[in-house]
């Protein structure tokens, strides 16, 4: 799997840029598809969604912890290429920091569960690195209608403020598919072009990294 993986994104770098040498726009209302994308945006989790506000966590095996729970939004950088036409290729990459102000924590020290009154800290950081194909249904000066599919790589990190190895196995026991490949559906996205080299985009994503983005991006001509 890391090897398809890898080969997606070297395919994401190169294709661009021999595809692009051979393009040409058949009349002006057709966009000059000798562009990079560059794009910044932001995104909603449902990861995300789930962690924010009161939880309580429970494993029977290694005890339980309640926690307050804090999250950024879907930080994201994007490059894009054209292949052809109809078809482009790129690459993403996101960051998103979840917080638990940890309240308390029961945990079984073979079985004798023991109460531990904390006031602990963790902060979990979720990257995800991919590349992504996309089919452009309309793609002229004024606006972008795609769909398209996103292949890349979760990983996740944590730090505790106070050193707790069995409270962190649990938090990373809770957390399904800790570091895993991962695979998203663009069913919808779209960009709107308000000036020759700035764009607005959007996208509805069903998988990782989020699902649904906005944002920001800057065209080069060559």
């Amino acid at each position: 799997m890391k090897k398809i993986l890898i080969s997606t994104i070297a395919l994401c770098i190169l294709l661009p840029v021999f595809a692009q040498k051979k393009v040409k726009p058949k009349n002006e209302n057709e966009t000059n598809k000798k562009e990079i994308y560059l794009g910044l945006n932001l995104g909603v989790s449902l990861v995300g969604i789930l962690n924010k506000g009161m939880n309580e966590q429970d494993d029977s095996t290694l005890g339980h912890y309640k926690y307050f729970g804090k999250s950024t939004p879907v930080f994201g950088f994007a490059a894009d290429g054209f292949l052809s036409k109809k078809v482009s290729c790129g690459l993403n990459f996101t960051l998103q920091t979840l917080k638990m102000d940890i309240d308390y924590w029961v945990y079984d020290s073979k079985y004798n569960f023991q109460l531990i009154s904390l006031d602990n800290k963790a902060v979990l950081r979720r990257s995800y690195f991919g590349g992504k194909f996309l089919y452009h249904y309309l793609n002229n000066n004024r606006v972008d209608l795609f769909s398209g599919i996103k292949v890349g790589i979760v990983k996740w990190s944590i730090k505790l403020d106070k050193s707790e190895p069995e409270l962190q196995s649990q938090i990373l026991s809770d957390l399904i598919y800790l570091n895993r490949p991962a695979i998203g559906l663009i069913p919808l996205g779209f960009r709107i072009k308000v000036k020759d080299n700035i764009s607005f985009i959007s996208e509805t994503i069903l998988g990782a990294p989020n699902f649904i983005t906005g944002g920001i991006t800057y065209t080069i001509n060559e």
